[in-house]
């Protein structure tokens, strides 16, 4: 089975109509998987209500104001924590947001619902097919949107969060015995091994849950970045596109042979 990790963001009324998209799609594609929907604070009511009476297998947490870090990720944190409250494991997480929700993004909207979450069987099917692979998403870049700062030169007291050292590759726990992948998905839309997400879910203490991320990046950057720390590899359907005009499977590449995977 497999579960859903829901940030929503709709924060104007005009936009409500954009729920019953994602509501949609969910009840095509993942109506019977668990979706875990974190809220984050002055997404209308509109959107609220429609989520709570949609009829799918729902569980809603609303972001407190003072844990809220002006992105997606707070909303995940708090599906994540619906997920640990649950006491279930999943065989994957999909991870996604309401794109053009707050930002006029509607290209990006109408993408991620056609080309992600209604292809879940094509998706799917792949990650059956190739069963060491830790992650999946569409887009990536190779550095930070800066254009100096270098994924492997992130400074870890800034972007890792409580007791998970992803960022942190010196820490070499079990089963964290290899470093992260040096680069990232952006848009924060991707699907993860569920022995990645089900060992956070176990292993992450209440400090994880209950303070606020320091980097709004969080969700997009280093939560995806865990499978890599486990040395399952990282896969990006389009390795060179608008966000990267180099290959990011040189990245990969490198980092196979620096940490000695077997292919």
């Amino acid at each position: 089975m497999n579960a859903v990790i829901f940030s929503v963001s709709i924060f104007s009324e005009y936009k409500s109509w954009m729920i019953d998209r994602w509501i949609s799609a969910l009840k095509d594609k993942f109506n019977e998987c668990d979706i875990y929907v974190g809220i984050n604070p002055d997404t209308h009511v509109s959107v609220i209500d429609k989520l709570k009476s949609c009829g799918l297998n729902m569980k809603i947490s609303l972001v407190n104001r003072d844990l809220y870090c002006e992105s997606d990720a707070s909303g995940t944190q708090a599906a994540l924590l619906e997920a640990k409250r649950s006491n279930k494991k999943y065989e994957y997480f999909w991870f996604m947001h309401t794109k053009g929700g707050v930002n006029e993004r509607i290209d990006r909207f109408e993408y991620y619902i056609n080309q992600f979450l209604l292809k879940r069987s094509e998706i799917e099917l792949f990650l059956n097919q190739n069963p060491r692979i830790g992650s999946y998403g569409h887009y990536g870049v190779g550095m930070s949107v800066d254009g100096v700062t270098q994924w492997r030169t992130l400074d870890h007291n800034e972007f890792d969060h409580a007791n998970i050292p992803i960022v942190n590759n010196t820490i070499r726990i079990d089963p964290l015995l290899y470093s992260h992948i040096n680069w990232s998905y952006v848009e924060t839309f991707y699907v993860l091994h569920g022995k990645a997400i089900n060992w956070l879910l176990e292993n992450a203490n209440d400090a994880y849950f209950n303070t606020k991320i320091k980097n709004r990046w969080y969700g997009e950057v280093v939560i995806p970045w865990l499978p890599s720390r486990m040395g399952m590899i990282p896969y990006v359907k389009y390795p060179v596109s608008n966000f990267s005009s180099v290959s990011l499977n040189i990245g990969t590449e490198e980092w196979i042979r620096e940490n000695n995977i077997s292919i």
